[in-house]
């Protein structure tokens, strides 16, 4: 005899059973039969921090033509699952299926759109650049395979309509086959048919960083949220306490430029929790993760404001890209202007002291010669050395001379400056100008920064020394302000967290060009082993030949024994062999190619030591 509970389950059973077998009315592919259906119980007392248990599995959901999750979830309901539970149960099903799309749709209403774009729009330049076949379909991702078994959950709920759901125990099995997935013709140019893939597993609930989805309860209904678990995984890693409810009134524009320039405004002018109110409405998971930095934040600023700090943005114009609702502006033009404290990047730990005297060395150590403060002329000649060191009191700067009778220089510290020092940094005519010492002290340095004859410097082109890989890096900040997503909500703009985050993902594969090589896209880096062609060459010009391996000549130009720089179209090959000898760091994969563990640059015939 069935206990009330048991009754209960089963009638909830059989009504999930019937609402599956009617999806085979509204759908064009294949939908399970209710027999088919595996539907698992499980006892989850209604508490706060409930076990879930094992998760109800519904196998088969998901054909191969354009049926999704979302079909499933949104048939006779708004959208959305009953329960945290069932809304990652739904997700994780999705993953299962790799259906692209049905993970996409199943995150809160406020995600889908920015995901679809981006998505959409990433896969269009993608086939059009030959980076993915024609016949690739986010439905049903070719050449991916991923299980997830044994899965149990533990759900915490949180104020403001959140509940981390955790997983606490189960195993992820994730197959690749190269050969299967959809790649382009360029793309497979370069791994060859004949690439292996691998199978790797995971085992979830470990005691380390456990895996975790954070949902978010909209109108009754439960939804995913990826930018809510981005969030949440960065509170843990900083180890900040878990923030309360957000509150704020997101302010809306009548046009992208201004919701994009009522951002920079009050980021320039460093009012934070303003620059948060211009996200768009349910977007509310920076505000959300800010709340546990933003009191340290704001007083640090103040602190700065007291020292001197000032800055203010003006001169903002846009490049626009996308088209409805969703729209993405490149600054193209903007002047950073302001005031750093007098001893703001004075940093005298390796410059000389013009105050004391400087002791010389002969090339050989044999002989020492002492000169009066801030003198150090640039040969021997007129010098007496003797082979005694010189009496000097305890702070003296130490130099030497070559067999040539060249002295090696010092860089004798500058003298303080008082009072708030001015700078500006300025783009224009996609180039970067630095004006003021601050400003170019700031500016981490470039062989192809331009020094003019006011002392000011200007870096032209993109600014990213990494090959244009997505990075928002210090040195990218001060050089070219990142682009901003904007989305159209009830007639009004708003800024769109999420967007502008795959906004640089997009970015990279839309700038890639049909008729150029792979090694010259902001792709490169993934494809070559860690290398793009600015890289290489910054990192090889110059070189003895005989210092480089046979295996990286055939990606360079060489003349007189040495190189020239890097061929049109290296062998893939080549440039991996490259990287084994140009790269401070580097481990080999299982596949042959190089992982680049620290990506700095190192000609293979330098030496790394101190230099005055």
């Amino acid at each position: 005899m069935m206990s009330k509970s048991d009754h209960e389950f089963a009638q909830a059973e059989t009504l999930l059973r019937q609402r599956l077998g009617q999806l085979a009315d509204h759908s064009p592919t294949y939908v399970p039969a209710r027999d088919e259906i595996s539907v698992v119980a499980s006892s989850r007392p209604a508490r706060r921090g409930r076990r879930a248990g094992v998760i109800a599995a519904v196998t088969a959901l998901i054909g191969a033509g354009g049926f999704t999750t979302y079909a499933f979830l949104g048939a006779g309901n708004d959208g959305g699952a009953s329960t945290p539970e069932e809304a990652v149960s739904t997700f994780v099903s999705a993953v299962e299926h790799e259906d692209v799309l049905g993970v996409i749709d199943v995150t809160m209403p406020e995600e889908v759109g920015a995901l679809r774009s981006a998505l959409d729009s990433t896969t269009a330049d993608a086939k059009r650049v030959d980076l993915l076949s024609d016949d690739f379909n986010a439905n049903g991702v070719k050449g991916v395979d991923v299980s997830v078994d044994d899965l149990a959950l533990d759900t915490e709920f949180l104020e403001g309509g959140l509940a981390v759901v955790t997983a606490t125990s189960g195993t992820v099995n994730v197959s690749f086959d190269p050969r299967a997935f959809p790649f382009g013709d360029k793309v497979r140019a370069l791994i060859g048919d004949s690439a292996v893939g691998g199978t790797a597993s995971t085992s979830l609930g470990n005691t380390g960083t456990r895996a975790l989805l954070v949902t978010v309860q909209r109108d009754g209904r439960w939804y995913v949220s990826l930018e809510y678990t981005v969030a949440e995984y960065i509170r843990r890693a900083s180890g900040w306490e878990m923030p309360g409810a957000v509150s704020r009134t997101p302010v809306g524009f009548d046009s992208p430029e201004q919701a994009a320039t009522g951002f920079y405004d009050r980021l320039g002018a460093l009012d934070l929790r303003g620059a948060f109110d211009t996200f768009a409405p349910g977007e509310d998971a920076m505000a959300w993760l800010a709340q546990a930095w933003m009191t340290d934040a704001e007083s640090a600023i103040d602190s700065g404001r007291h020292d001197g700090w000032t800055v203010a943005l003006s001169n903002l114009t846009y490049d626009t890209s996308g088209s409805g609702d969703r729209l993405t502006l490149e600054p193209a033009t903007f002047k950073l202007e302001g005031t750093v404290p007098a001893t703001f990047n004075q940093d005298t730990s390796n410059s000389a002291n013009p105050s004391w005297s400087t002791v010389v060395s002969a090339f050989d150590g044999s002989g020492y010669t002492l000169l009066p403060p801030g003198q150090v002329p640039a040969t021997i000649d007129g010098l007496h050395f003797t082979d005694t060191f010189p009496a000097v009191g305890s702070n003296y700067n130490f130099t030497s001379a070559g067999p040539d009778g060249k002295i090696t220089p010092l860089a004798f510290a500058s003298e303080p400056t008082s009072g708030p020092q001015p700078f500006t940094i300025e783009r224009s005519a996609g180039c970067t100008t630095f004006i003021g010492q601050v400003a170019r002290s700031m500016f981490v340095g470039s062989v192809s920064a331009v020094p003019s004859a006011d002392g000011s410097r200007k870096l032209c082109g993109p600014g990213d020394p990494f090959g244009g890989v997505g990075l928002i890096t210090p040195f990218h900040l001060l050089t070219q302000l990142p682009s901003i997503a904007v989305v159209q909500t009830a007639g009004k703009w708003y800024v769109s967290p999420l967007g502008t985050l795959l906004s640089s993902v997009t970015g990279s594969v839309h700038d890639v060009k049909g008729d150029a090589s792979l090694f010259d896209s902001p792709l490169a880096p993934f494809l070559y082993g860690g290398l793009s062609r600015s890289m290489l060459v910054s990192a090889v010009t110059g070189t003895d030949v005989a210092t480089i391996g046979a295996a990286c000549l055939p990606a360079l130009t060489v003349a007189d024994g040495k190189v020239t720089g890097v061929v049109g179209d290296p062998p893939v090959d080549a440039v991996r062999a490259c990287s084994d000898g140009a790269f401070s760091s580097s481990s080999t994969s299982s596949s042959g190619g190089t992982v680049v563990v620290a990506a700095t640059p190192v000609p293979a015939s330098s030496t790394l030591g101190t230099t005055p």
